[in-house]
């Protein structure tokens, strides 16, 4: 096992190149550093799900699933849920949460009056099947005991490692390796050639970007053929910069829906950046779309803020509008965005 520190390290100081002179003895200094930090970011979660709004009640003795499609990081093996639930009742009540929706273990929480003020959100942990960096939906579920809950809010994050394995998955870099007076060779997970695969199997990617699920109960449905937003307000959206003279990025996104019959209805993204895409849903049952991709602003290093200087206005914000066919009504329950590569 290696060990992942609990701090990002500082590979490099004011005075590192002092380090390196021609003729003078290797140096483990800045190797070893390398190594902890290339443990340090292997081991880091990604924010699958930013914090999103479902605004949804659930009746008593009902269940909600709550949808979201994700692409995960190779090395996590738990996920934590954070719920902000309350009731509307004079008294508290509890409430069933599982995730995956199917298979979690049922734990039961509290749930706090509306008049109750300041409520904390819950947590749940759920440990991953199996790792793997792939397109996944993620589930979780929430069944209201007693009296009615109000799902405020639903966010979700990879835990960080403490450890990780020497093997192709983790990829960990045993830090014995490059202390001082040690060989530098090429092998897996140690030496030089540790931290090289460890640092070219790195993810940078921040994951989530915008969510939104409002579960199969509450039907957001259009059926006229004219697009109309489906949010009130737009969504601020950034993704990360991969080249130097980027400004913008590209992202993936899916709708989880269907169409009331046989026909077709449609789902628009357009940022105000200039980016469009359409999804077309055909399906008669509730599923996911296949993933589609548009270009958002990215990250502006030059920025003290780390938005585009050049953009007016300074977010680049995400619009969303959905129509039927005339006819036949499109239903949403969930829509995803995520940085995917």
């Amino acid at each position: 096992m290696r060990s992942v520190p609990l701090r990002r390290p500082e590979p490099y100081s004011a005075t590192a190149t002092e380090l390196i002179a021609s003729g003078s003895p290797v140096t483990s200094q800045s190797w070893t550093a390398m190594g902890s930090l290339a443990n340090w970011l292997r081991g880091k979660g990604a924010q699958l799900v930013p914090a999103c709004f479902p605004e949804r009640t659930i009746a008593s003795g009902a269940t909600e699933t709550f949808r979201f499609r994700v692409k995960t990081r190779s090395s996590a093996i738990q996920r934590v849920w954070m719920v902000a639930l309350r009731t509307t009742a004079a008294t508290a009540t509890t409430a069933e949460i599982k995730a995956p929706s199917g298979t979690g273990a049922t734990v039961t929480v509290p749930v706090g009056s509306s008049l109750d003020g300041f409520r904390a959100p819950v947590i749940y942990v759920e440990d991953v099947a199996s790792k793997a960096a792939s397109e996944v939906e993620i589930t979780v579920s929430i069944k209201a005991v007693g009296n009615s809950v109000v799902v405020d809010s639903i966010g979700c994050y990879e835990q960080d490692r403490p450890v990780l394995n020497a093997d192709s998955t983790d990829y960990g870099v045993e830090l014995v390796t490059l202390a001082v007076r040690q060989p530098i060779f090429e092998a897996s997970n140690a030496s030089a050639g540790g931290v090289y695969n460890a640092l070219a199997n790195a993810d940078a990617r921040r994951v989530g970007l915008f969510h939104w699920s409002v579960g199969a109960s509450t039907l957001v449905t259009r059926s006229s053929a004219t697009p109309t937003d489906i949010f009130i307000l737009d969504a601020p959206i950034l993704t990360r910069k991969l080249a130097r003279s980027a400004i913008t990025g590209t992202v993936k996104w899916a709708i989880y829906g269907y169409i009331s019959s046989a026909g077709s209805g449609t789902v628009t993204a357009s940022t105000t950046s200039g980016a469009s895409n359409t999804i077309t849903i055909t399906n008669t049952v509730a599923a996911w779309s296949t993933a589609q991709t548009f270009a958002v602003d990215c990250d502006d290093m030059a920025s003290s803020d780390g938005r585009q200087t050049a953009a007016t206005p300074r977010w680049d914000m995400l619009n969303i509008k959905f129509a039927g066919d005339g006819t036949r009504s499109i239903v949403v329950q969930a829509i995803s965005v995520w940085d995917d590569t």
